[in-house]
């Protein structure tokens, strides 16, 4: 049989234990906090940087069909000399 003294070493122990557990608990629970809050706002972040880069995409298919049309190279061709038949040479 245990006596008294084992029993309260025990509980003592185990208290002990159980305190140990439950500060490494909350340092773990403390850094996924953090790393949540770490993660929302690189998400925020990227979020911007995506709004930006489909503005800038946006931006480049105007720029792109501009490029295309036919007034942008008729005005490409004549800034390099070119000469239609249209065109009154004086």
């Amino acid at each position: 049989m245990m006596n008294e003294t084992k029993k309260k070493r025990i509980a003592v122990s185990l208290s002990i234990v159980g305190s140990i557990v439950a500060f490494f608990l909350l340092i773990v629970i403390g850094y996924q906090i953090a790393r949540m809050i770490t993660l929302k706002n690189q998400k925020a972040e990227y979020e911007r940087l995506l709004a930006e880069y489909l503005v800038l995409v946006e931006n480049g298919e105007s720029d792109l069909d501009y490029y295309h049309s036919e007034n942008y190279l008729r005005w490409l061709a004549r800034t390099y000399g070119y000469y239609f038949p249209e065109d009154k040479i004086e």
